[in-house]
């Protein structure tokens, strides 16, 4: 069936531009390798691919923000990603913006080995929306993202033990989320 012929549902949200015929298929994971590149520690980058979806919730469950990246990725589907993974415990989730093409959104996941379960946590950092230009969206990340994660994180563990483990809690004591291949590693560097 021709794309250009199908049309949507009523109340379904559109597809994001990696779906789009003609979209720059690599934009988003050329933009976190940038990433990679530019911040500030050594990080790597990681495609994610979520056609299937029971991978897409391996990563999303561990969203650490309940404002706009939260509800985008739980509303449009979105059909990759990609993760920018840096020391023992942090993880940022790199996404399309699906309202505005050419633009991403970066947030946070729960810090590695900590549990959040039944605890309320005062600060939450928020994703960010940054361009496709990556001295800016790196200086947007390190300048506005990071920081907020920090400080959430120290908070975090500045608050008493949670108490006693449940099975089926959603705890942050999990494998780091390595299931793609890595594109960039970079250690230390900055531009």
């Amino acid at each position: 069936m021709d794309r250009r012929t199908t049309s949507i549902a009523p109340g379904t949200p559109s597809p994001t531009a990696s779906d789009t015929p003609g979209a720059p298929a690599d934009l988003l994971s050329t933009l976190a390798a940038a990433l990679a590149e530019r911040l500030p520690g050594g990080w790597t980058s990681s495609d994610l691919d979520w056609h299937d979806q029971a991978e897409r919730r391996k990563v999303t469950d561990f969203l650490w923000d309940l404002a706009a990246m939260d509800h985008v990725v739980f509303t449009y589907h979105l059909a990759r990603g990609a993760l920018l993974t840096a020391g023992a415990f942090t993880q940022l989730l790199v996404i399309d913006r699906p309202t505005r093409p050419g633009q991403f959104f970066v947030g946070a996941l729960t810090p590695l080995g900590l549990d959040i379960a039944g605890r309320e946590v005062p600060l939450t950092p928020h994703g960010i929306a940054v361009p496709r230009h990556p001295a800016r969206a790196a200086y947007a990340v390190a300048s506005r993202l990071l920081p907020a994660y920090y400080t959430a994180r120290h908070a975090l563990l500045s608050l008493p033990p949670p108490p006693a483990y449940r099975p089926g809690s959603r705890t942050a004591d999990r494998p780091p989320l390595a299931t793609a291949t890595a594109t960039a590693t970079v250690q230390g560097a900055r531009r």
